[in-house]
Order: structure tokens, then sequence, then C-alpha cells
């Protein structure tokens, strides 16, 4: 699937509804600061996302996913701004840890989105002991850097289709 989704795309949507909502850009100990002209998700005081053209684009392999998907890590929710463009993906479940990430992003989606009922979950959980595992494809974004051998190969027994962020961010920088 070919997709016109770039950086700037996300900057404006994030730009637009900050600007309209300034009272959910931030939630106990993590905000959304614009610097540098991206979106940065700050968590106590270390920047976790950003939305950044690599930080966009390595989600980009959500245009090919299909049927009910899982996201580890719901970030700024470019995960779900993808999904939302894939008329192929028919229902997304986000597991969070962080119940402020969740309260500081849902929101936002929510009101830059239109959900069909229950097609977006936001299910406060752990994903590293997460055990419903019926999907059909899985994006694994829940931690800074690579995600630990023994995580990926449980939701890679039990899901058809499984991609890193962490692997897809090296595919760009090459």
């Amino acid at each position: 699937m070919e997709s016109n989704i770039n950086h700037d795309a996300f900057v404006n949507v994030y730009k637009s509804q900050a600007e309209k909502h300034l009272e959910c850009v931030s939630q106990e100990g993590v905000e959304i600061r614009f610097i540098d002209g991206a979106f940065c998700l700050f968590v106590d005081g270390f920047n976790w996302m950003n939305t950044n053209t690599i930080d966009v684009l390595d989600h980009k392999c959500i245009l090919d996913f299909h049927g009910r998907v899982i996201f580890t890590g719901l970030g700024l929710g470019v995960c779900v701004a993808y999904a939302v463009l894939n008329p192929n993906i028919t229902q997304v479940d986000v597991i969070e840890n962080d119940p402020r990430i969740i309260a500081l992003i849902q929101p936002l989606l929510e009101r830059t989105f239109t959900f069909p009922e229950g097609y977006l979950n936001i299910i406060a959980a752990d994903a590293d002991t997460y055990r419903d595992l019926n999907y059909d494809c899985a994006f694994l974004d829940h931690y800074p850097a690579a995600i630990p051998a023994d995580v990926k190969e449980k939701y890679t027994q039990n899901i058809p289709r499984v991609v890193c962020w962490y692997d897809e961010a090296l595919k760009l920088l090459k």
C-alpha cells in the first residue's frame, strides 16, 4: 500500500490538536513539547518519542498490516494514526503500562480521529506479560531500543506478522 504520509502531516495533526486542547499536553510527569519542528513525548524528563522523520516513517510498515492488530506502547499515537489509514485493519489494541501516557494521548487521538465502535482499545497492561496474543499482526514499540529476545519470541510464536520499531528504524538509517 502506498501512502503520502510524511513528517509534516503528523506534526500538523499534533500541532493543531495541541493548540485547540492546551489543557491536555501534560499529565503528571508526561508532556508533549514542540522542539525544533517536532513534537516530543517526555516521560519523567526522558525524550521517549518524537515526530522527527525517522520516528514517523519507521511505523510505515503498519500500512501493510491486516485484521486484528496489537501495538505495544502508545507513545504519541503514531501507530494508531497509521492504522486508521489502513482499511485492511479491523481492530486495534494498544498495550500501554503507563496510565499517564494513556491519560494524555487517548483524548488527543479521540479528538483527532473518528473510530468505529470497538475499533480502538487502549489497554493498561505490561506488554511483556500480556497474555492475549490472538492477533494477525503486531508492532512492538514499548522499549526505547531493541526489544529483548524473549519478549520478541513470545510475540512471534503466537502472531503471524510481528515487526519491531527498532528494526524498522535501523533499516531507515542504512
